[in-house]
């Protein structure tokens, strides 16, 4: 498989997005998804805390428990995870609680690319960065980055 650079990152060309698993795919078919990217040269999971109702990172993480040196993860916060509006958006607050829930589910000690899944209008971006740049500095997360966000947000 052909790599690419992603900030420090050595990704594969293709990664693989995990949003069906815990909805759509069951434990089951998740192990069978990634084991068959795994075996094509995929080191690359895109998943976020919101996919399946948290359970993509919790059946991802415990798929790829042993493998963890060789793939690299990517996760997602800021989109509702449930019904309490404390669980949301880019708070330094909520930066700070939803990486430990998706360190806590992915089963590992760092995520490598950790990503605000959609912008909050409500929080000045400084705060949010500051939060995810203490996270860096912490060594919980290696990457940081932004999804959904147009030109202009950006």
């Amino acid at each position: 498989m052909e790599m690419r650079k992603l900030g420090s990152l050595e990704v594969s060309l293709v990664g693989l997005g995990c949003n069906n698993f815990g909805m759509r795919c069951d434990l089951d078919q998740t192990k069978a998804v990634v084991a068959a990217a795994l075996d094509a040269g995929i080191n690359f999971f895109d998943t976020a805390d919101v996919y399946g109702g948290t359970k993509s990172e919790e059946f991802l993480g415990q798929v790829l428990k042993g493998t963890r040196d060789e793939v690299l993860i990517a996760t997602k916060f800021s989109a509702p995870i449930d019904d309490d509006p404390q669980h949301r958006g880019a708070s330094a607050r909520w930066v700070t609680e939803a990486v430990e829930g998706s360190l806590r589910r992915l089963g590992t000690d760092r995520i490598d690319l950790y990503q605000q899944h959609m912008p909050d209008n409500e929080v000045a971006i400084e705060e949010t960065l500051g939060a995810l740049d203490a996270l860096v500095k912490a060594g919980k997360v290696r990457e940081i980055g932004n999804s959904n966000f147009s030109g202009e947000q950006i």
